[in-house]
């Protein structure tokens, strides 16, 4: 999906075993298969079509009330967060 220069969106990117899903706004806009691993050297963030490194493009906005989770949440908790921002 596009959207617009200077809307301003809650994403949230959830792993759950084997699959890391994109949630824009509360729904479901992306999944790709993904198997838990490690990194090792410098991370960059930026979005990739369904996270292809050959993909990759610099994230050019502003991010704002950033949070890191243990635990998967749930859909009912993303819908609650995003109707709270």
């Amino acid at each position: 999906d596009e959207y617009s220069y200077g809307t301003r969106l809650h994403v949230t990117v959830r792993y759950v075993p084997g699959k890391v899903e994109l949630i824009v706004n509360g729904v479901v806009t992306n999944t790709a298969t993904h198997t838990y691993g490690s990194s090792t050297g410098r991370s960059q963030f930026g979005f990739a079509k369904f996270f292809n490194p050959a993909t990759f493009y610099p994230f050019p906005g502003e991010l704002d009330e950033i949070a890191v989770f243990s635990k998967a949440l749930t859909d009912a908790e993303i819908l609650a967060l995003y109707a709270a921002s």
